[in-house]
């Protein structure tokens, strides 16, 4: 909720010096912070993520399949 809360005016990628209040000590870069959105909605509400148009789908599958077990 806090990082949705710092893009309610929205995120710009290429911006350096978000801050996000559950993460104190953190700096964020837009895409970082953008990147984090997507992985805590991929987490908790999968069935989300076509409607935030962000184009990380690959990625995410990428990343699951080197963390992640098979199946």
């Amino acid at each position: 909720m806090d990082i949705a809360m710092v893009g309610a005016n929205g995120i710009a990628p290429e911006k350096v010096g978000y801050t996000v209040k559950s993460v104190p000590g953190q700096s964020f870069t837009g895409n970082r912070l953008l990147a984090w959105y997507y992985v805590s909605f991929a987490l908790s509400l999968p069935a989300i993520l076509p409607k935030l148009g962000l184009p990380f789908v690959a990625e995410w599958a990428w990343a699951k399949e080197q963390v992640l077990p098979p199946g």
